[in-house]
């Protein structure tokens, strides 16, 4: 399932994952705090890093970017993928409630949600393109790009993941992942225990922008076209939409 949800404000952060972040937690908190709880938070810690069921993107109509900010003249559309029915069913119903969202000095007011059509994959070969960077890391942490030799395996290796954790087992086929048209993009977040530790205001995140093709099990492709692709999936990252 897919729902499209426009949101109006005058300013917005220049990278949109910790709103999104932080909007999610107060929806749901409105019709489910228990499920939020499970789903955010670990040990009474907000940090639950266990990969998410969905995928998130924004569109901006008519902006600005202004330094670390970027000024809204038209509507900032947030997108989000899941196949899984009782997350959208709490998102949707929480985000019925949430006609206006105030994250740090920003003001968002909530349009009308929309349902989004889904494609149905029939073939074990797809083109698709990003709606929002795809993210890709070693074990070390060490952001990588398709022109790294290790960016398919480390695909592969997250990909699994994300499967198994939403339907019990992993990929069904390795992925043969194939850039048409990929350009680096930068993202730019605040961590407040990223600059605990370093003392750096600024933590940057390398993303990559364009279209690819990726091959694979039918069923694979299907759960992840719903799920999206690779790191910070939940943040404005992953999503993608078949060509």
């Amino acid at each position: 399932m897919r729902l499209a949800i426009p949101f109006y404000s005058t300013l917005i952060p220049i990278s949109q994952g910790f709103l999104i972040s932080s909007l999610f937690k107060e929806a749901l908190k409105k019709v489910n705090i228990n499920y939020c709880t499970s789903l955010y938070y670990y040990n009474k810690k907000n940090s639950n890093k266990r990969t998410k069921h969905f995928c998130t993107s924004t569109y901006l109509e008519d902006y600005e970017i202004l330094d670390n900010e970027i000024k809204l003249n038209g509507k900032m559309i947030l997108n989000i993928s899941s196949p899984d029915m009782h997350f959208m069913t709490n998102i949707y119903n929480g985000l019925l409630k949430t006609n206006e969202f105030q994250y740090k000095d920003y003001k968002l007011t909530r349009g009308k949600i929309t349902y989004q059509k889904e494609k149905i994959i029939l073939t074990p070969t797809v083109d698709f393109k990003t709606l929002s960077p795809i993210i890709i890391k070693t074990k070390e942490n060490k952001f990588i790009g398709p022109e790294d030799k290790s960016y398919e395996v480390e695909l592969n290796y997250i990909t699994n993941l994300i499967l198994k954790n939403y339907r019990g087992y992993g990929l069904k086929e390795e992925l043969s992942f194939k850039a048409i048209d990929m350009k680096k993009t930068v993202l730019k977040e605040e961590i407040e225990e990223f600059t605990a530790n370093t003392g750096k205001k600024i933590f940057y995140i390398t993303g990559y922008r364009g279209a690819f093709k990726l091959a694979g099990d039918i069923e694979d492709l299907n759960d992840i076209y719903r799920l999206g692709i690779g790191y910070r999936r939940g943040q404005n990252a992953g999503m993608i939409e078949v060509l």
